[in-house]
């Protein structure tokens, strides 16, 4: 079975000067057990003719799937993102 992946994808008009620089936390969230939780981290400055950002492979769909791991309970997941972001440039 494929990967499970993240991706960031912003579709608004903004100006083409427009960037940000941000840290964000994703994490694929333990129900069982919070301290297996499964969390990567990214740094990145974007930029407004950059859509989407992210990983295109986050977590194995087979390990998310199996309810033994926690991840899946109750026919649900839960994934968070912590993000912290700079004031943005390029915008009046």
């Amino acid at each position: 079975m494929p990967d499970a992946g993240l991706i960031r994808a912003c579709f608004n008009t903004i100006p083409e000067s427009w960037s940000c620089k941000a840290t964000a936390q994703l994490v694929l969230v333990n129900q069982l057990l919070a301290e297996k939780s499964f969390k990567k981290e990214i740094k990145h400055r974007f930029f407004a003719k950059e859509n989407d950002w992210g990983f295109s492979i986050f977590k194995n769909w087979n390990e998310i799937l199996n309810t033994e791991n926690g991840f899946l309970v109750n026919d649900t997941i839960i994934v968070e993102a912590h993000v912290v972001a700079e004031a943005p440039h390029g915008v009046a």
